[in-house]
């Protein structure tokens, strides 16, 4: 009885933030009869005293063609509003932003238009999440920062030569280094502070380093901040692996139902 209670509020949280989803996109029509030059009201566009069609067929071409005017192409950086175009070299993009590693799109707003596609990044229209092509997520990476993530969790299980390397990285302050790895082929350059900071969580538990045959990584675990259905504030339990020679995510651990925040 219980599962079926609970199946049955999230269904109904579920079907509530669609419907606010919905009805924060606007309607494109009344926009496209306006940026024409034309009057609406709740059903038609008004091209005259006379003429007129209803909102939805002008801006699906099925009426008053003739009615329809070449308006100004839109620049860089400006809304792509019904019945514009980007001028020439620009393309669409949402309006997107970065959330630690996820993106996060406006939602109610039309696209803009941007030099996607020209492998230039425009800081000010792109990023990695309206147009990748341009902008690649990059981790950062450091090389011989001091960190200050705490290792009492580090493997204890590393061969004699690992701790001799820990101790000749050591500074005459008495501060660490990045961790050197088993492997002498690997070069080991984020540091525990740096794998952090590239887990992109807002709340970190634990941090620490491990090294099998195929990869030197950073296990960190953590919270991320996010909303149930766009609506109620959360909490996910986040591990992620940071390669420690790239500083890329290798993967990420979420609870199931992830998928339902944003």
């Amino acid at each position: 009885m219980k599962n079926k209670s609970t199946v049955l509020i999230l269904t109904s949280i579920f079907l509530l933030s669609l419907i606010t989803l919905v009805s924060a996109i606007p309607n494109p029509a009344p926009f496209y009869c306006e940026n024409m030059g034309y009057t609406y009201n709740d059903t038609s566009c008004i091209f005259s005293a006379t003429e007129s069609c209803e909102l939805w067929a002008f801006f699906n071409g099925e009426c008053g063609q003739d009615y329809v005017k070449d308006l100004a192409c839109v620049e860089s950086g400006d809304s792509l509003e019904p019945g514009m175009e980007c001028c020439s070299g620009l393309s669409p993009v949402s309006i997107s932003s970065q959330v630690g590693n996820l993106c996060s799109q406006q939602v109610g707003s039309w696209s803009i238009c941007a030099p996607c596609g020209n492998n230039i990044c425009d800081d000010e229209v792109e990023n990695s999440c309206n147009c990748p092509s341009d902008c690649p997520k990059i981790p950062i990476e450091i090389n011989n920062t001091n960190s200050s993530g705490d290792d009492s969790n580090q493997e204890t299980n590393q061969n004699e030569e690992t701790n001799q390397n820990q101790e000749q990285n050591q500074n005459s302050e008495g501060e660490e280094k990045p961790t050197l790895s088993a492997y002498q082929y690997r070069k080991i350059t984020i540091n525990q502070q740096q794998a952090r900071l590239n887990s992109g969580l807002s709340e970190i538990e634990n941090v620490s380093f491990v090294e099998d045959e195929e990869n030197s990584f950073y296990i960190v675990q953590g919270k991320e901040s996010g909303r149930l259905f766009f609506l109620f504030p959360i909490s996910l339990k986040v591990e992620s692996k940071i390669n420690a020679e790239t500083g890329s995510i290798i993967s990420e651990k979420k609870p199931w139902w992830a998928f339902l925040a944003w």
